[in-house]
């Protein structure tokens, strides 16, 4: 280098194949860091550099040498003569041809051809929750990746000239999945893309394979509460899908005969507005029990709860046990009152009229 680059202006460039990164080969770049400047290669790239060529050469060479080496030593020697009877012709031509041969490459992979595209890109969607995944590329990339995800319904599809949206939330974000919930909002089939990003390389789309519709959703069993309020039922529910509704059925435990919902028929449909449900006037002392399952239509419903059961125990309000409480102590406190105030303003006659002394034995009086 500092014969080529007195001036030590010279760029080495190679591939980040293991040996060159080797202990030896990166102590020795330090100890010439001031006689040339070495460039900084991605981690995975197509073989532009024109040495790949010369090497083809030379392998070519002495692969119809008449006499074969043996050693290493023959085989040293053996490139040195191949290598020092190369032409400059042969050198110049090979430098001429990087520009094309990039330009070649980007026209047949884009802007992208330094990055692989992101693998294993899956969707899962459980009570109309559908979240995208993909696998990282923390292996492969010397920086924090960051993803795109991009959908295209219908309408996108056949009437908008093949475009394609935005996720808002999924921009450029370092996690591996996307919650695509909100952005998946009608029965269309959706196509979904990702891609990534890791510093200026950007990594090519890559599809989900085949078409996603809210309608294959996996419908699971509702997350169900139920408590005892006096003589009433009060039914509640979490992280119901949207665009659902509830079949809730309930019976008084030893009377399964008698499966009523609100006095009506056996099955009844809840609309996830009207969460939570309150079943009032049950019977004291009984025990009912309750089951749910999460309807989207007459087909797609999932399998029901399993029955949660609360005893009645006591069907008056709640307010009511301290009321009369509060009653019964004031109406003692006031008979206590008057039996102490009528014993302190008798007169003497009405006294001796009603309490009246019963006369001492004549043993005591003598």
């Amino acid at each position: 280098m500092t014969t080529v680059y007195p001036s030590s202006d010279g760029y080495f460039q190679q591939d980040n194949t293991p040996c060159h990164k080797a202990r030896i080969i990166s102590d020795w770049f330090l100890e010439h860091d001031n006689e040339f400047t070495v460039l900084k290669w991605p981690p995975q790239s197509p073989d532009l550099n024109p040495i790949e060529h010369l090497w083809d050469v030379v392998e070519r060479e002495i692969r119809i040498m008449d006499v074969q080496p043996t050693n290493l030593q023959q085989l040293r020697d053996a490139i040195m003569s191949i290598w020092t009877k190369l032409s400059e012709e042969c050198f110049q031509y090979l430098v001429e041809s990087v520009p094309r041969r990039i330009k070649a490459v980007l026209k047949a992979k884009g802007d992208s051809w330094t990055l692989p595209a992101p693998q294993d890109v899956s969707i899962g969607s459980v009570n109309m929750r559908h979240t995208l995944t993909w696998q990282p590329l923390a292996a492969l990339c010397g920086t924090a990746a960051l993803y795109t995800v991009q959908f295209q319904g219908e309408f996108e599809r056949t009437i908008f000239n093949d475009s394609w949206l935005d996720a808002p939330q999924c921009q450029r974000t370092p996690h591996t999945h996307c919650d695509l919930t909100s952005d998946l909002g009608s029965d269309s089939d959706y196509a979904i893309r990702v891609r990534a990003e890791c510093g200026r390389l950007t990594s090519p789309w890559v599809r989900l394979n085949g078409l996603f519709n809210r309608r294959d959703t996996l419908l699971s069993p509702p997350e169900m509460a139920v408590a005892a309020m006096g003589d009433s039922l009060r039914v509640s529910f979490e992280r119901l899908p949207r665009m659902a509704s509830v079949s809730i059925t309930f019976w008084r435990q030893g009377g399964e005969h008698e499966v009523r919902v609100m006095g009506q028929t056996s099955t009844s449909v809840l609309l996830v507005e009207q969460t939570p449900l309150l079943v009032a006037a049950l019977q004291e002392g009984a025990v009912y029990c309750v089951q749910a399952a999460i309807y989207l239509d007459a087909q797609r419903r999932s399998s029901p709860t399993h029955p949660q059961c609360v005893a009645i125990t006591d069907p008056e309000e709640p307010w009511k046990k301290p009321t009369v409480a509060m009653v019964t102590v004031v109406v003692m406190a006031a008979l206590l009152f008057a039996v102490f105030w009528s014993v302190g303003h008798c007169k003497a006659e009405g006294c001796h009229a009603h309490f009246q002394k019963e006369p001492l034995p004549l043993a005591l009086v003598s």
